[in-house]
């Protein structure tokens, strides 16, 4: 097992013993740490939106309408509460299991993408694997438009 995969393989377990209460526990830190912040990203998002480190798909309420949602997550529980919350909202959301370094998508396939809480867990950004697969990184906590590199 290689050093990424070693470090995948441990975020995965924490976030999927966090899954079940994540949502009641970020509520506190996102109005310390994060006042409007997920509001002010859904209101820049246009067009085909990569949602990355989606986890339980907090974003997708403040998202327009009018984008298509796609959401990656190492963590297959996140993922499963993501898919339950697009349901009960009446939205799509593509939501695959993915890792951040090998997004497994065209490099011009989204207009925006977005990575709130927890990008810093995703390395580098413009590391050479984020610019090959499906555009530039989005700074933590915002959005960026995409772009090919």
């Amino acid at each position: 097992m290689t050093t990424s995969q070693d470090a995948n393989a441990k975020a995965r377990r924490v976030w999927e013993k966090m899954a079940p209460r994540y949502d009641r526990d970020i509520r506190f830190w996102e109005r310390i740490w994060f006042g409007g912040g997920r509001h002010w990203v859904g209101a820049r998002v246009e067009g085909r939106v990569l949602d990355v480190a989606v986890g339980t798909g907090r974003n997708i309420d403040v998202y327009p309408a009018d984008v298509v949602i796609t959401g990656v997550d190492l963590s297959p529980a996140m993922l499963a509460i993501a898919s339950r919350h697009a349901a009960d909202l009446g939205r799509e959301a593509d939501l695959r299991e993915a890792d951040a370094h090998a997004l497994p998508f065209d490099s011009d396939r989204f207009d925006t993408v977005v990575c709130t809480v927890r990008c810093p867990s995703y390395g580098q950004p413009g590391s050479r694997s984020s610019r090959r697969n499906g555009s530039r990184p989005a700074p933590s906590n915002g959005y960026t438009p995409a772009s090919p590199d």
